[in-house]
């Protein structure tokens, strides 16, 4: 502490005078007229503080020396009473003064400037796509329905197609995708002028880059005779690459997740590759117009483990460094493609086709049966005759898909444009419907023989008076077309020649179709000859036949109904 000295000259807010202290106060309300309430010292060392009604200062020259109370450790700042006004924008114009020309400190110099790589350009024709982006779609279409009759009585078919597609392409070197829809057709009478339907079917699936699921229900006046949504039923028989699962039949899980794994791989070992490319093509261009430089000679020892001499005098002249890392895209390159055929390989797995069998009612109904036993002299003559009938109705699944291009198996009616998806030169490709089948036929079947009704032997003859069928099918198929890149390689930085196996570039367009139709089957007076050995003994009821002769009656189909539509789903 140090002695505090008296205080000179006018200021403002000067303390209390120690002599005018008096009563104790928490307030200034609590202090008379004139007075304050101040906080003061309770003794010399200042161990304690109090509030205390006092009288300050008339002026603070009036303030005594004080000995060491004063911290010299402490400023004591008090304002400039010429420093008191108002500040107006006048003011401050004429204090601020506007600078018209530039100041020698405001540009840094040349050589504390950081010194940047140029950048690489590319051609304009590089630059002509718009960025890539995720596209989530769904559209419901709905052909006019189909009737004949009047508003009383008749029947109707009405089919409904729904596409739904999420596209990615944000993978570097290939497109994550989700390509899906249902197709389904009603068919029933008009009765009384109320529409009933007799028949309903409804096929959906989905096709993803590493996997496909189908579910299908099948319904005979709203009860659901045959589906595809539980393990349960036939519907496991015929998948030859699905399996079931909790929502239909799909890709079984362990295969979908290697695949997925494989893919990533791939894609992640193309990121590698595009920089291994960008970097090669980089090192070439500074090595031509700068030679190889100590900083490269580091990083390329240190990137690539070589173990170069960087303080060698001919560095500049080193072309090792520059193929160093020519030769190192050429390894990344080898690399790439050992994983995408290895996802490639996988994907394949997953392809398939087949029918799957909902069910197959048939019914046999025998309206006449004879047999007849005589003997013309030492010879036993049986004679036998039948008329019967069947009918039935019969549900599948018709599906395929196909990863990598190649035909599928299954075979596709000529309408457009399903016809036309199918015959593209497409990559990967999904086809799936459900066929329903309702039929009828009635049938005569004649033998004539010598033996005994146990056993005989003779002609049988077969004759189809007439068999009727109404198939009613839907289809629905999604595919992916690749295209050559338009963009010109040849006038660019990325000239020259392309790695053997190394994919090309090309533009992605995936299109889809589907189409629905009903016809009546009409086949009639088809027949055979065999010769015939029967056996009819006790349980065991077996004919043994060689065919003698055949004939092909009346055949003829008449389409019912029939539409299709579709269209691209992405690109031009």
């Amino acid at each position: 502490m140090a002695p505090c000295p008296q205080l000179s000259g006018e200021t403002d807010n000067c303390g209390v005078d120690s002599r005018s202290l008096g009563e104790p106060c928490e307030v200034a309300s609590d202090c008379a007229a004139g007075t304050v309430c101040a906080t003061v010292c309770s003794d010399g060392a200042c161990s304690s503080v109090a509030k205390r009604c006092g009288r300050l200062y008339a002026s603070c020259a009036a303030v005594p020396a004080e000995d060491n109370l004063c911290d010299i450790r402490e400023v004591r700042e008090c304002p400039d009473p010429r420093s008191v006004g108002v500040v107006t924008p006048e003011l401050l114009q004429q204090s601020l003064q506007v600078q018209t020309a530039e100041q020698p400190t405001i540009r840094i110099p040349e050589s504390e400037k950081i010194q940047v790589e140029p950048f690489e350009e590319l051609s304009g024709a590089f630059c002509q796509k718009t960025p890539n982006e995720e596209r989530v779609e769904a559209r419901q279409e709905k052909a006019s329905d189909s009737q004949d009759g009047n508003d009383q009585w008749g029947y109707f078919i009405s089919p409904t197609a729904q596409q739904r597609f999420k596209v990615s392409l944000k993978e570097l070197a290939d497109q994550t995708f989700e390509i899906g829809g249902s197709v389904g057709v009603k068919a029933g009478a008009i009765l009384m002028g109320s529409k009933v339907t007799v028949l309903e079917a409804l096929i959906d699936l989905s096709l993803q880059h590493c996997g496909t699921e189908i579910g299908a229900t099948i319904k005979v006046f709203g009860d659901a005779i045959a589906s595809c949504d539980t393990v349960q039923g036939g519907c496991q028989a015929g998948f030859s690459s699905l399996e079931p699962n909790g929502k239909g039949a799909g890709t079984p899980k362990a295969k979908k997740d290697e695949c997925n794994t494989k893919f990533a791989k791939r894609n992640a070992k193309a990121g590698d590759l595009r920089r291994a490319l960008f970097v090669s093509g980089a090192v070439k261009d500074f090595y031509l117009k700068n030679g190889t430089t100590k900083d490269l000679c580091q990083r390329s020892n240190a990137e690539l483990g070589m173990q170069s001499d960087c303080d060698d005098p001919n560095l500049v002249n080193n072309i090792d460094i520059p193929n160093a890392w020519a030769q190192e895209y050429e390894n990344t390159a080898s690399e790439f493609l050992d994983h995408d055929a290895d996802f490639t390989a996988s994907r394949n797995q997953i392809a398939g086709s087949g029918e799957i069998a909902l069910f197959d009612p048939r019914h046999r109904i025998s309206a006449k049966a004879a047999t007849l036993s005589f003997a013309i002299g030492p010879v036993p003559v049986v004679l036998a005759f039948e008329v019967f009938g069947t009918w039935g109705l019969t549900g599948a699944i018709q599906y395929g898909t196909s990863y990598g291009g190649g035909p599928l198996e299954l075979a596709v009616n000529a309408t457009i444009p399903i016809a036309t998806i199918m015959n593209d030169p497409a990559d990967i490709r999904l086809l799936a419907g459900p066929v329903v089948t309702p039929h009828a036929s009635l049938n005569v079947a004649a033998f004539a023989g010598v033996g005994f009704t146990a056993l005989s032997l003779g002609i049988e003859g077969s004759l189809q008076l007439v068999t009727l069928s109404l198939p009613l099918d839907a289809r629905i198929v999604a595919s992916r077309v690749g295209t050559p890149d338009p963009r010109d390689r040849a006038n660019s930085d990325w000239n020259g020649a392309i790695i053997e196996g190394m994919p090309t570039n090309k533009v992605w367009e995936w299109k889809w179709g589907w189409a629905y139709g009903a016809h009546l089957d009409i086949e009639a007076m088809n027949g055979q000859i065999d010769a015939a050995l029967r056996v009819r003994f006790l349980f065991v009821k077996k004919t043994f036949r060689k065919r003698i002769t055949k004939w092909t009656g009346y055949s003829k189909s008449f389409a019912i109904i029939g539409h299709e539509g579709g269209d691209p789903l992405t690109g031009a």
